[in-house]
């Protein structure tokens, strides 16, 4: 008697199944060194992916907005803004600054800017075109003697405490030496040909 149709199906299809699917499940590798280094070069490319992404992304909108970053070397805007904060400011035209605001404002001659509160906003008399401003410290217990005559001026949309430790600790020399050893370590890393285990 011929076996049926049926029969000769599932006697084929009992000889081709392979040990892992007949068991349900894929057999281990052998040692957990190279899932282990794909797994670090994986999580160092993303890490310099995130990094770029954010650099990117920065540049881009602080070339669209006027963005820049400024510190807080004194405590001159204690205790609202304290010594050590990193601020991100706006640029815009001096005439649209309000009472209130706090700007950061270059006087001619003077090296340094300076960042404090702005207590008076009028036209300029002595200088054609100009904005004469009047700030003040927070900290401090007068204005500063002299307004400022300027056609700009960097408006703070808001600071963050003590990031400007954190960004003068990244920018010290040994600091951009190691990161720029790091970033080319992995990179060479990743990019350096896989071992026939890893792939």
């Amino acid at each position: 008697m011929e076996p049926s149709r049926a029969d000769t199906l599932v006697r084929l299809s009992s000889s081709r199944e392979t040990p892992r699917f007949a068991s349900g499940r894929r057999a281990a590798p052998r040692g957990g060194r190279p899932i282990f280094l794909g797994t670090l070069r994986e999580a160092g490319l993303t890490i310099l992916a995130l990094a770029g992404s954010v650099s990117l992304l920065w540049m881009i909108i602080s070339n669209l907005f006027g963005l820049s970053l400024i510190t807080f070397a004194t405590g001159s805007m204690s205790p609202t803004i304290p010594t050590g904060s990193l601020g991100i400011v706006r640029e815009i035209p001096a005439s649209e600054l309000r009472i209130g605001d706090v700007a950061t404002l270059q006087r001619g001659g003077e090296r340094l800017p300076v960042t404090h509160r702005v207590v008076s906003v009028e036209p300029s008399t002595s200088v054609g075109g100009a904005t004469a401003v009047t700030m003040q410290g927070d900290d401090n217990p007068i204005a500063d003697v002299f307004p400022y005559h300027v056609d700009s001026a960097k408006l703070l949309l808001f600071s963050i405490d003590n990031g400007a430790y954190v960004v003068d600790a990244l920018t010290q020399p040994l600091m951009l030496s190691m990161g720029t050893l790091a970033i080319g370590g992995i990179t060479l890393w990743a990019f350096w040909p896989r071992l026939p285990s890893e792939r």
